[in-house]
This record gives C-alpha cells, structure tokens and sequence, in this order.
C-alpha cells in the first residue's frame, strides 16, 4: 500500500492513527515553548535537578521522584510535566491530520495535541487512557487513546497506574494487558490502514508483539529524512516508510481531498444480526418440513413466530427465560447434545423480539464495537443472544469490565461444559454469579410431552407406536426415551424408513474421501466449530475439490447440503446417529488425529480452540457416539473399546504442542481414561504431570484434578494395596471435602464417595479405635455435603434457576452404597441419617426412594 492509498482510506473513515513523539513537533506549551521530545524531555529534568545530562528519561524521571539526595517528589514532577506538555496550541499540519474521520488514534504520547486539535476542528472525541473503565466510555467512534498515560488525566493518585514514564512503570504489564489491550489488537487487525507518524517502534514493544504480515501490508510510516540505519531497516520491516514528515503528510491529504469524495460512513453491525419482527413470515408448513426440523435439524427461523405446529414450543422454559432476564444480566440456557438448544433460541427471538432489540451474534470479531451500537439504543432493553457461548468467551471478557446497563445476554451451552464455563465467567472473567441466571431445558416438561404427541400424531411419526394411546406416548417419552428430546429423535431414526436410507447413504460413502469429510464435518458439528466445506477439507487434508466432485445420491443429500461454495451436513444428531450404527471407531480415530494435527500445523487461532476442546472427555464422547442411543447393556459392552480408543488418541497428541504437553487439564483427561482402564500405573503418572503443569499456572483452580486424584486413591486403596493405609484414606477425604466444588457441583464430589462402605466393608477389622472415630467424623462430612447437595437441587426447584431438579443418576447410586455405612454406625449418627434420607426421598421418584432402617 502506498501513502496516497492510505490516505483515501482515511478520508473514508476507514484507518486507525498511531502518534508517536515525532507528531508532537510544532505544538506549543504554557511556557510558548515547543512541547518536548522524549529526549528533550529527559534533558530539562536533568537541568531541573541540576545533574549531568541523560537522555535515560525513564532513570531520570525515577530520580527526579524519589532520589533521597535529590529527589523533589511526585507533586513538583507532575507541576514539571504539566508545565511543558499541556498543549495550548497547534500548528496546522496537525490540524489537517487529527480533522480526518479516523476509526481511532492511538498515541503514545502524554501532550493533548490531539485533543486541542479535535476541539479546534470541533469533533468530539473521547480521551482514553489504561486505567480508563469502559462503562463510562460512551462513543468509542475516533477516540484518543493514551496508551502511556495522559497529562490532562494525571493526579498523584494515580500517577504510578496511569502514567508510564519512570522505570518502575516501564516494568509493569504493558498496553496489552489493559482493558484496552483487546480493542488495540482489534483495531490493527480488522482496519483497512494504519498511519504512523512520528512513531518509533524500537522501544515499543507492545505493538511489536501483534505486528504480523497482514498488518505489515497495510501500514505506511510517516518520518523525518535524517533517520539512523537501524531505524529505518525496523520501520521498513513493518511496513512502508515514507520520509516526508508530517508537513508533507498533510500536504499530501490537502491535495487529496479536493478531488476526493468520501465515503458516508455509517455505524454498521458487524459480527451481529439484528432480528426484526418484519423478518417474521407467514408460510405453510408440509410433513416433510417438520421431519426435516426433527431429523435433520433443518428450518427456516422466520417461520417459527408464524407457525408454531412444527416444533416443541417449551413454553415453561420461555417463562423462565424471561424472569431470569427481568432480575438477571446474564442468562445461561443449558441442556447436551442434540436437544434444542438452538432452535430454542431463535423461538426466543421470535417471542422476545415484541418488546425488546433483539440481536443474534454470528462473529465475535467486531464486538467491541458492535455492543457499543447496540448500547446506544436507549428506548428498550437491548438482548444479545449468543448460542454456544464457549466459541465467543473473549464477548464475556469484554464484558467483565462493565456490562451496559441496557444490555442483557441469553447464552447457549452444553450441560457437560455448563459448571466449567460458569467457573470461568465467575473466577477468570470477575462477572458476579448474582448477576447470572441459569435455566436448563434438558428435560421435557409436562406441556412439552403434551406438544410433543400432538405433533407426532399429526404428522404420523409414531411408526410402532402408533397404536398406543396418548397417555401410553407420555409414558413411552417419560420412561423409554427419558424425557430427553435427543432421545425422541433416536426414536425417529431408529424406524425402518431411516434404517433402509442410512444402508444406502453409507453404501455411497465407501469413497474413503466422502467418509472422511462426513465425519471431520461431524467433529465440528459436535465442537460447535463452524466451518466452510473447504476449511473442513484443510483440517481432515483432502482436497475440496474431490469433495465437490463427489457423487452425491438423493439419500447421501439428506445428510450433506450443496451450496455454491460449500458442502455441509445437515444434522450433527443424524451424523452421530450414523457413527453410532457403524461403530467405525478406527475410522474416526484417523480423522480425528488427522485434524487434530492439522489444526496446530495450519497455526490458526481459532483452530487452536478446536484441539482445546478435542482433548475433552466430554466431546471425545460425544463424537464416539454419545451414550444417549445404548442402552446400559450396549453401554457397559462398549465402555471399554471407547476408551481404549480414547487412551489411543491421547497417547499420540500428548507431545503435538504446548495445548497439550504442558496443559495440565489434558494430562488430568489422559489420567481418567487410563484409570477407567485399570492402567493404575499410567494414571499415576498422569495425575503426577497434570499437578506438576498446574503448579506453573497462576491461579490454576485443581478442583477437578483433586476430585479424580481421590478417586484414583480410593481404587487403590479397595483394589490394589495388599495393606489398609488409613493415611491414604484420608489424604483422599480431604481431596474430596475440600476443594472449591460447591452446591450442585458437589455432584463431582458425591459420586466418589460410594467407595466409601466397599473400603470400609475390607478393612473395618484393622481400623484402630482412633481410626474408628476419625472415619466415623468422615461420614458426618460426607452427610453435610450430601445435605448441600440436596439443599441446592431444592433450591433449584424452587426458583427455577439452578442446572438440574433431579439428583443425578450417578449421585443416587452413590448415595445408596454410601448410605449401607449407616446400619454399621447407626447409633452414632442415627439423627443425621434420618433427616437426610427424608430430604433425598424428596428428590427422588419412588423407585429411587431409600427406606430407614432402625
């Protein structure tokens, strides 16, 4: 890109402005002198304190605070600065330069020219430093950023925060690590130009930090002819150097602009979808429209406020979302895989869009700038809906510096990930767990069963069933398919229609090249990683082409979508039902390694999400087939063969890169499996690396790591000691009581304590008296968090706000072996038994109810 290029993009708004000292040049001070370089700057200090010249200004300025000998203060330093930097006026040139519609100005430098100079040309802009909170910034559009501090801001309070001058600042977190640093990285990156002037990259290291090749072909720096060698090879790395100073700069702008016509900039969303009630439309709606919307997962979103007969309405769940968003800024939506979590959020949308600005995100790119858009909509409350939020966690790290008063978020996520995430946004992101309201919409209610025959007798889905009465189809969906919509689905693809056609799709798909990129697009689909066909083709390493050239028969295209540019499945749910019925685990693994591998080889940032969420038990389980479609038969029969493949597949990525080598949650997922497997020794030395990676990491929560750790200890202790070691017990009691897990994650916790009797049944002839006594005060530990556990659930019930209203299967089988403890000690906790059986006989159905026993 060449200057004159530069600056017609300028003139269209569409360049950022880096300032550096070079700028200042020509701008006058308080004392109608120039206002000083760096250098200059440094000087007169030296002078002022009457010692030999340095043109060290971060030494110097230390000096001039707090040398004991010669030192005058912080107070005198600021009267010094603000005596020669504040700016009273400014010559032309820079006029014609900060006049410009520029995206934002950056600057370095402390002096207000910029400022004056905007005031003068009468634009408003804010002025924004590091220490600056965004809520109180309301237009973003143009605004001065200090990113060394500002002189017009600076007090003795924050002097050391806010002002970078002296040495000791200069080793604190730079630029990037502000609230600001996202938007600065943003800004470089999505910006059609970037204009320095004056601006010096040899000690600016936060800049060369995010410099890259895109950014390098659309930066022109503005400098003085007499610049040194090394200057001038640093300045031509980075971009186009154009030694005209800034004279000949606005020069070139003035000669421009009376030729150019400009661009009407607009403030245009970028990366969000505003949902309007005139999208909605009215259209009929056929047999095969519904299956399409049950199967395939396949339905147009401005249908649904029209007809409503195609899809579950989950009109409890609406109620609740809205009375979470009415007390709450934030609403999380969870359920697992293949239960409507979409579809149920764009029939929000539809429901909401009456009464509020409703908006979709699609890309999370632009959502600096896109929330300041829609915070400026100050008539009604504005909605962010964001479905699978753990794709758009840096939208939630923008958020912990201040979520707008007018701004609400509806989020999306997988129950499996749901408490992880809440940790995240809780611990990592500083957002109030008071400000977050939950609603899980995994099961269907009483009127989503009542919805969900209606549409099944209408359409005649029933296929076997058909016969059976209604209240027998309750039953059926309550009982045999769980109340789970996923469930249901598998109810549809197991007839024999969908059967004979999976037969055919799968005969279609011997083509090694087909095969392969159906399942490295169901990889994405169950990450929810949104790619095109070709970016799917370059992580499995096939060629698109081959692809597009594929024979594509009417059955196969029930699963694929061509479009012009891309090949998509239609449904995850479908193409996991197919993995299910095929069980080509090897297959999988292949492609799976395959993209794994790719990913960190191709070194794009967003793909280095995709191998994070890879290396997660959960997901791993999920692209293996789910558990939803075995039954506990099919399900123990193939536990062992998946896991195998598991430790297969950890074993091989484990030295791919840092995601993996040194991250200790990858060692605690690999230490799992192999403890599934029995290889205790493996999982020792798992257990080992995943606690030895954590002590690395600041802050790093080992809530996870100690739960399963206990496990691990207990197994060893019931099936691989040949001696009692009562010490190992209680080394894991103590893992498991205290760690952070709380409330309903206390589930985590309890469904390891059912070893418990098992240990106790083994060894309870070699416990001491004081063993005795201390096992005993465990049991009484265990009742309170079994008591909490409860407390939480009924809580839950209650407001209609918590993850789950049902104690986990896992949790009632441990509960019922754990509780086999109280016939042994029932005269010593007799009490406390009895209370806590009544409140778990509460929670439960009546087949799960435990009955006392004096």
């Amino acid at each position: 890109m060449n200057v004159n290029e530069a600056i017609k993009i300028a003139l269209n708004g569409e360049a950022i402005l880096f300032l550096g000292a070079g700028f200042s040049i020509g701008g006058t001070n308080k004392m109608k002198k120039s206002i000083p370089t760096a250098t200059e700057l440094s000087l007169q200090m030296c002078k002022e304190l009457h010692i030999s010249e340095s043109n060290n200004l971060p030494i110097v300025s230390d000096r001039f605070i707090s040398d004991h000998n010669i030192g005058l203060g912080i107070s005198r330093m600021i009267d010094f600065l603000k005596s020669r930097l504040i700016c009273t006026q400014v010559s032309d040139e820079q006029l014609t330069i900060v006049k410009l519609p520029w995206i934002r100005i950056y600057t370095t430098n402390y002096d207000n020219i910029v400022e004056i100079a905007s005031k003068v040309s009468k634009i408003y802009r804010e002025s924004i430093t590091a220490t600056t909170e965004k809520p109180k910034i309301e237009n973003l559009s143009g605004a001065i950023i200090h990113m060394n501090g500002s002189i017009q801001t600076v007090t003795e309070k924050n002097f050391f925060n806010d002002f970078k001058i002296t040495n000791e600042s200069y080793l604190r977190d730079g630029f990037l690590e502000s609230p600001w640093g996202d938007l600065f990285v943003h800004d470089i990156n999505n910006s059609k130009a970037i204009i320095f002037i004056g601006y010096s990259m040899r000690y600016d290291l936060d800049l060369q930090k995010v410099m890259h090749n895109k950014i390098r072909d659309k930066s022109i720096f503005i400098d003085r002819a007499n610049l040194d060698e090394n200057q001038e090879y640093l300045l031509n790395k980075w971009g186009t150097l154009e030694k005209i100073e800034t004279t000949g700069f606005a020069n070139k702008i003035i000669s421009l602009q009376r030729t150019h016509i400009a661009k009407e900039k607009k403030q245009v969303l970028q990366g969000v979808e505003e949902i309007l009630i005139t999208n909605y439309r009215n259209t009929s709606v056929s047999a095969n429209d519904v299956l399409n919307m049950l199967i395939y997962g396949k339905y147009d979103k401005y249908s649904i406020r029209a007809n409503t007969n195609f899809f579950i309405k989950r009109e409890d769940y609406l109620e609740r979302v809205k009375e979470n968003i009415e007390t709450h800024q934030i609403c999380i939506i969870h359920s697992n895989f293949g239960n409507g979590k979409t579809i149920f959020l764009d029939y929000l949308a539809s429901q909401l869009v009456e009464e509020n600005n409703v908006y979709i995100l699609n890309d999370a790119v632009h959502i600096q700038d896109d929330l300041r858009i829609i915070s400026q909509s100050k008539s009604s409350s504005n909605l962010l809906l964001i479905d699978d939020y753990d794709m758009y966690m840096t939208v939630f790290k923008e958020l912990s510096y201040g979520i707008p008063d007018n701004v609400k978020i509806i989020a999306t996520c997988r129950s499996s990930i749901s408490d992880i995430l809440l940790d995240t946004l809780t611990n990592k992101y500083n957002i109030s767990l008071n400000s977050i309201g939950i609603v899980n919409i995994e099961v269907l209610t009483d009127k989503d069963r009542e919805y969900l025959v209606k549409l099944l007798n209408k359409y005649n889905f029933w296929g076997k069933y058909a016969t059976y009465s209604n209240n027998n189809k309750k039953k059926l969906i309550n009982h045999k398919y769980k109340n789970r919509m996923n469930c249901v689905l598998f109810m549809l693809l197991d007839s024999n229609v969908i059967n004979d056609k999976i037969k055919i799709i799968m005969s279609d798909l011997n083509d090694f090249t087909a095969k392969t990129y159906l399942l490295a697009h169901f990889i994405c689909d169950v990450c929810s990683f949104k790619l095109r066909g070709y970016e799917v083709a370059q992580l499995a390493d096939i060629n698109f082409s081959d692809v597009e050239r594929l024979p594509i028969s009417r059955e196969t295209r029930e699963i694929f979508q061509r479009s012009s540019e891309d090949i998509e499945t239609r449904s995850s749910v479908f193409a996991q039902y197919i993995t299910y019925k095929t069980l080509d685990y090897n297959t999988i693994l292949y492609v799976l390694k395959k993209m794994f591998h790719r990913a960190l080889t191709l070194n794009k940032e967003r793909y280095h999400l995709l191998v994070k969420k890879i290396i997660s038990r959960s997901t791993l389980t999920e692209i293996f087939g789910g558990r939803k479609y075995f039954s506990e038969e099919e399900e123990e029969k193939n536990f062992e063969e998946r896991e195998k493949i598991f430790y297969t597949f950890y074993d091989d990525v484990q030295n791919a890169n840092p995601d993996t080598k040194y991250n200790p949650f990858f060692w605690l997922q690999f230490a799992i499996t192999a403890l599934n497997l029995n290889r205790h020794s493996d999982a020792k030395i798992y257990f080992d690396n995943a606690y030895s990676y954590a002590k690395q990491l600041e802050d790093f929560d080992c809530f996870q790591l100690d739960t399963h750790y206990a496990r691990y200890l207990l197994y060893e202790i019931l099936n691989v000691d040949s001696s009692f070691n009562f010490e190992k017990l209680s080394h894991a009691h103590n893992l498991l009581m205290n760690n952070s897990n709380a409330e309903i994650r206390l589930k985590f916790v309890l469904r390891q304590v059912g070893v418990y009797y098992e240990i106790c049944k083994k060894y309870a002839e070699e416990f001491s008296n004081k063993q005795q006594k201390h096992f005993i005060e465990y049991i009484k530990e265990v009742i309170e968090k079994f008591r909490q556990y409860f407390n939480s659930i009924a809580d839950g019930k209650k407001h209609k706000n918590q993850f789950f209203f049902a104690v986990e299967k896992s949790v009632r089988n441990s509960y019922k072996e754990f509780r086999k403890l109280f016939e042994i000690f029932q005269f010593t906790i007799c009490k406390d038994i009895k209370i806590l059986d009544n409140q778990y006989n509460q929670l439960v159905s009546r087949k799960d109810n435990v009955k006392f026993i004096l």
